[in-house]
Order: structure tokens, then sequence, then C-alpha cells
């Protein structure tokens, strides 16, 4: 059960967050174009060689019966556990039903969020066991339902690295005049 976790930052400043239940599937890619043409010696080889942009793909599952409880788009519903006891052929059986304090659902909520951030074109960051990456622009959001799905949302997200450039500022000196007599 490998969880992943998209944050962001909206036009207004406003956070956000979302949590995807279960990730099948993770792929980081990380790739550079190598020049062709014949290289040098002397001249530092790297100057040859241009990163292009990264990418990460997942492929999971946004659940209204999650196994763990989420920490994203739950609007205050929690989890609680009742023991009860269940008479059978073979006597009495102490069972845990676990069960929510309210309605949940995430799949719509997380289908409009993940909608929403691909139309504005909003940049994100993707935490996962292995890594965090910061600036990526989802590229492809895919939605697959069948007879299957139920209450899950079973997704494809695909992501591309964004390069941020800073602009640098100086200080312009005053223009003296000259006096012309």
């Amino acid at each position: 059960l490998m969880k992943t976790l998209i944050e962001w930052e909206d036009s207004t400043g406003a956070t956000g967050a979302l949590e995807i239940d279960a990730t099948k599937t993770r792929g980081f890619e990380l790739a550079a174009e190598v020049t062709e043409f014949p290289v040098e010696s002397g001249p530092a080889v790297t100057d040859h060689i241009r990163p292009v942009n990264g990418t990460l793909a997942i492929e999971g599952v946004i659940s209204n019966t999650p196994i763990a409880l989420p920490a994203t788009q739950m609007n205050g519903v929690t989890q609680g556990a009742t023991t009860v006891q269940v008479k059978g052929s073979g006597g009495a059986v102490k069972v845990t039903l676990y069960q929510w304090s309210g309605p949940i659902d995430r799949r719509r909520a997380c289908d409009a969020i993940i909608a929403g951030l691909v139309a504005a074109g909003t940049p994100v960051r993707v935490t996962t066991s292995l890594r965090t990456i910061e600036n990526l622009a989802i590229s492809r959001y895919k939605v697959d339902e069948n007879a299957t799905t139920g209450d899950a949302l079973p997704l494809v997200l695909e992501f591309k690295a964004l390069r941020v450039a800073t602009v640098a500022r100086a200080a312009v000196p005053a223009v003296r005049r000259l006096q012309v007599p």
C-alpha cells in the first residue's frame, strides 16, 4: 500500500493537499539530450549534455472506503471501531467493525480538485516514500471507470518537471547630466 501526497499553492496563496489512497505503480524518469556531434577535447563535456524535464507517472486509486484513514478530503468525518458479538453454529465470536462518523464522497471531491489543478495549470509538489519532487505540472489526468470500480476512482497521473528561472534585478546608477556653458 503506497501512499502519495500531492500539495500545491493556488493563485490566492491558499495551500491544498490531496492524498492518493493506494498507488499501484510510480515511475520516475530523468533523461538528458547528448549531442550527436563530435566533442572536442578540452571544453567541459557537460556543455554538450542538456538535461530534459523529468517525468513522474502514477497509477493509483482514491476510494470512498479506504483501508486507512486518509489525511485529506474527509471533511471532518472520522473512523470509529465497534466490537459486536456474532453468534454462529460454532458459538459466539467477537468481531470489530469499522465505520465512518458520516457520509464521504472523496472520489468526487478529489476528481474535481485534480481536474481543477490541470485546468488552472497549478504547479504541485509530490511526496512519495522515495522522494519529494517540487515544481511539477500535471500533464495528464486519466480516469477509467468500469462496472467493477464501484466507490473507487482509478486514476493515472502524469507529471512533468518545470524549469523555474529566477530574475535578478540590479539597481541602475543615476545618470549624471553634463552642464553645457
